[in-house]
């Protein structure tokens, strides 16, 4: 691996022109504070409020599955299957100790 020296008047010369750049985006951060604009030029709007986190359905089982997470409503309905097919008792089990 070669490794590049830089002479002092060169490192002088990298950090003026960094220090230029770091100045020039501190100038342009505090002109989009100052004065936002959407993507089309135009002074932005405020921001609509939020939609409400969810409306709670009227299907009880619905209801009873949006409580799980995806995982957790998969391995349960697995388990429905299984038991109904007479699968044996440690895998029951084991799927069990998963919902955990």
């Amino acid at each position: 691996m070669s490794q590049t020296t830089y002479s002092p008047s060169e490192l002088l010369k990298m950090q003026k022109d960094a220090e230029r750049r770091v100045r020039e985006m501190q100038k342009r951060a505090e002109q989009r504070l100052s004065h936002p604009q959407s993507s089309d030029g135009a002074p932005s709007s405020p921001p609509s409020p939020p939609p409400p986190a969810f409306a709670a359905p009227s299907d009880p089982v619905s209801s009873l599955l949006s409580s799980f997470s995806d995982d957790r409503a998969l391995i349960l309905l697995l388990l429905l299957v299984l038991y109904k097919e007479k699968a044996d008792l440690p895998l029951l089990l084991s799927l069990l100790y998963l919902l955990l």
